[in-house]
């Protein structure tokens, strides 16, 4: 005890407490305790919100392609062309058969006014009219078929073409993927989720 004395805390006997043999007893201190506030780390994988396969709307032949791998494209940019001479003379005939019933309706309007057709002669040559401004219109939507475009502005992600492929309906053509805005979708602890809050880090 005498040689320790030197190196160890000094001990009061009055104050220190005794063991049952009635020697001092070595007291050891004692771990506090307290909180941490620690971060919880979590993998996920960042996603476009806005990505979209281009695909084709009708059976037919690439032409031409306007755009590669990577490129930045605006909306409603041209991005690959069709073969489209049946489309474009199918839009020539529907518009000489609007012009047609147009000049047919207009000189029936006037024979109408004089009594000179009945009614019924009248609305049947409006009704043409109409049908053939329709079938116009249905043709201009063919012929915008063969033309490919993009849905929204972003970049060419993927090529699916070649010039001179036969593609039908629905064949996927590109992918068009918009940089932002980027979403991340990840899977927590439910007890994490509870104090999870905008703005956390």
């Amino acid at each position: 005890v005498a040689g320790c004395g030197r190196c160890g805390p000094r001990v009061d006997a009055e104050s220190a407490p005794v063991s049952l043999d009635g020697t001092p007893a070595v007291t050891a201190p004692v771990a506090q305790t307290a909180s941490v506030d620690a971060s919880s780390l979590f993998t996920t994988v960042l996603y476009s919100e806005r990505d979209a396969q281009v695909t084709a709307r009708m059976h037919g032949v690439v032409r031409r392609y306007t755009v590669e791998l990577g490129d930045a494209v605006q909306q409603d940019e041209l991005l690959a062309l069709l073969e489209d001479e049946r489309e474009s003379a199918a839009l020539q005939a529907a518009q000489a058969a609007l012009e047609l019933t147009r000049s047919e309706r207009v000189r029936a309007s006037k024979l109408r006014e004089s009594q000179m057709i009945t009614q019924s002669d009248f609305e049947t040559a409006v009704y043409k009219e109409q049908a053939a401004d329709a079938a116009v219109r249905d043709a201009q939507v063919r012929l915008g078929y063969t033309r490919v475009r993009a849905p929204f502005a972003g970049r060419i992600s993927q090529r699916l073409l070649r010039v001179g492929q036969t593609v039908r309906e629905g064949d996927p053509l590109f992918r068009v993927t918009a940089p932002r805005p980027l979403r991340a979708a990840l899977r927590l602890p439910e007890f994490e989720a509870r104090v999870l809050q905008r703005g956390h880090e």
